[in-house]
């Protein structure tokens, strides 16, 4: 059972990102939380590639109803591009 949908959104003029995101959440919705508009900002603005994306580390605050699964993010998140982890690579993100 499938409850994924594919939500496409162009950051710039023919250049777009897909989100994987639940059947069950609309995406404007989804699109509006905080994070994501950070994320996209980034995009937008040039600070990241699309392929820097997958690299961003996002650090909600403890109450954000997300890791509270509890609703959507409702808090004001740290989003950066992670730092390479110095010494065996196996390292976590800064």
């Amino acid at each position: 059972m499938n409850n994924l949908q594919i939500v496409p959104y162009e950051f710039r003029p023919g250049e777009v990102i897909a989100f994987c995101i639940p059947k069950d959440i609309r995406a404007e919705d989804y699109l509006a939380q905080p994070y994501v508009q950070k994320q996209l900002a980034l995009l937008k603005t040039g600070k990241i590639t699309q392929a820097e994306f997958q690299n961003l580390e996002i650090r909600h605050d403890d109450d954000c109803p997300l890791l509270q699964n509890t609703g959507l993010c409702a808090c004001d998140p740290v989003v950066r591009l992670k730092t390479p982890s110095k010494g065996n690579g196996k390292g976590k993100a800064r």
